[in-house]
């Protein structure tokens, strides 16, 4: 099969910041949002997947909250990359689970980090059977042993998940990505 680097393709990023004020010019609150939606064709068939990621960042207090779902499309030209897009945004925006949806999108992670230190305030994962998929499509067929392996599989996987599908701030602070998997390890641990 082909390297993860020539099965991943970004399609779309973006970026957008605010300023929140209370009353005029005095700003209580430095927001910043960043969307990325990206193809992936696995490893083991080449079908392709559709990641959408979000990543909010608030300075008051110092948080991050990612948000990443995925779907799978079908495998024709040109791919409906962005039907399936626009049908998750709108089942958040409308406060529906994105597997409500035609397209039966998963939301694959939920997590808050605050601080420095990529504290994990809060986090919600799919289920693990849900991420060995995944991780079957990213790296392909991998022999396992145990549990121990399942947690490491979900955290590399998560590893190359935020990289790819939250550039900013994973890729460009790598030591960022380094904190949050830190952070993340014992609490994935402790859910097996």
């Amino acid at each position: 099969f082909a390297p993860l680097a020539n099965r991943w393709h970004c399609h779309l990023m973006c970026g957008a910041e605010a300023m929140m004020t209370h009353s005029p010019g005095v700003h209580s609150n430095h927001e910043k949002i960043f969307m990325s939606w990206s193809v992936c064709f696995s490893a083991s068939q080449g079908l392709p997947r559709l990641f959408l990621a979000t990543a909010r960042h608030k300075s008051q207090p110092d948080s991050w909250e990612i948000e990443l779902a995925e779907c799978k499309l079908p495998p024709r030209t040109p791919l409906p990359w962005a039907v399936a897009a626009q049908e998750i945004h709108e089942l958040r925006v409308a406060g529906v689970g994105v597997s409500a949806g035609l397209c039966n999108a998963t939301e694959l992670l939920s997590i808050k980090f605050r601080g420095q230190n990529m504290a994990v305030k809060s986090a919600s994962l799919a289920a693990k059977e849900h991420f060995a998929v995944i991780e079957k499509e990213l790296f392909g067929v991998r022999s396992r042993d145990a549990q121990a392996a399942q947690s490491w599989d979900r955290l590399r996987s998560l590893e190359v998940l935020l990289a790819l599908s939250c550039p900013n701030p994973f890729a460009q602070e790598p030591q960022k990505l380094a904190l949050a998997l830190e952070s993340l390890s014992p609490w994935l641990q402790l859910v097996d």
